[in-house]
């Protein structure tokens, strides 16, 4: 097996055919950091229940206690 390469998520070439890349992460990486266009970090989830549980549990929030959103 080998390491999962850093891809740029946001480019051309990369939306043209995501699907092995998430195959790969699905089957090897569920939840995997990636760096996003202004240098930050972010986490893709990509198996379905996984994303259930962060989307349910009020510990993953964008923003903090103050949001008015919330």
């Amino acid at each position: 097996m080998t390491a999962i390469e850093n891809v740029n998520i946001a480019s051309p070439a990369f939306k043209a055919n995501p699907y092995p890349f998430f195959a790969r992460l699905r089957a090897e990486a569920p939840v995997y950091r990636v760096m996003v266009s202004d240098k930050q970090s972010a986490w893709l989830v990509t198996r379905y229940d996984d994303v259930v549980t962060v989307l349910k549990d009020d510990r993953f929030v964008k923003f903090g206690g103050n949001d008015p959103a919330r």
